[in-house]
């Protein structure tokens, strides 16, 4: 009788992805608690070894998949001076999200550099 193997090529698949999904969870959750990266990059490794039984080697592999999802690389932000001089409107570009700014908390120098002469 041909009977499955417990750790077959698709459970492994299963349980990584089930894995990651759970450092996923956990990044969204403590995201906002930690200043730096690193911090949430070491309490994430240490979540997925102490609840749920993950290998060193593959904890840090998922915290690092789970956070290059969950962390944008970049903001991509536009303006429109064109609202007047003493207000500027940031635009996120990701989701289309206006943002009117006072002129006066933006930095002299980025203003320098994006007014026309």
């Amino acid at each position: 009788m041909n009977t499955p193997t417990p750790f077959t090529t698709q459970a492994q698949d299963d349980y990584r992805s089930t894995m990651q999904a759970v450092a996923e969870a956990y990044v969204q959750r403590h995201k906002a608690e930690h200043l730096d990266e690193s911090t949430l990059f070491e309490r994430t490794c240490q979540h997925l070894v102490n609840a749920n039984q993950v290998p060193i080697f593959m904890a840090e592999r998922l915290a690092y998949l789970a956070m290059s999802k969950t962390t944008p690389a970049c903001v991509t932000v536009g303006w429109d001076l064109a609202s007047g001089p003493d207000k500027t409107v940031l635009i996120d570009i990701r989701d289309g999200i206006v943002h009117a700014v006072p002129s006066r908390i933006l930095p002299h120098r980025f203003l320098s550099q994006v007014t026309p002469n």
